[in-house]
């Protein structure tokens, strides 16, 4: 059964969306790697200057269709509370250029952070 919000960010990209050309900042791989119970936390922008960010919950299938229409939307995993701050990815977890490692560590060869 599809979720009502993926059928929402479906509905979203059918209607106008488009395609970016701005490089996702959620991956498939994080989509997978942050999930808790099948579950992952992003953060929504909204494009409110009061409130830039919602905290979503959504299963890994959704957040993986989320992504692809909604490139300014990260996970949640180092801001939980999704205040628009700093945003890195943790140890292990896949990266790319879209967004940072924490402090520390790299995006390495194999497309996950590691310590240098």
């Amino acid at each position: 059964m599809i979720s009502r919000l993926a059928i929402t960010i479906l509905t979203v990209a059918l209607l106008g969306a488009g395609a970016s050309t701005v490089a996702h900042a959620i991956t498939a791989e994080q989509c997978d790697y942050f999930q808790v119970g099948g579950k992952v936390a992003i953060c929504h922008a909204t494009g409110s200057v009061r409130t830039p960010y919602v905290r979503m919950v959504s299963s890994v299938q959704a957040c993986e269709a989320h992504a692809a229409v909604h490139p300014d939307d990260y996970i949640a995993a180092s801001d939980p509370q999704c205040q628009g701050g700093l945003v890195c990815l943790s140890e292990n977890a896949p990266c790319d250029a879209t967004l940072p490692c924490c402090d520390g560590l790299t995006c390495g060869t194999s497309g996950v952070c590691t310590s240098p």
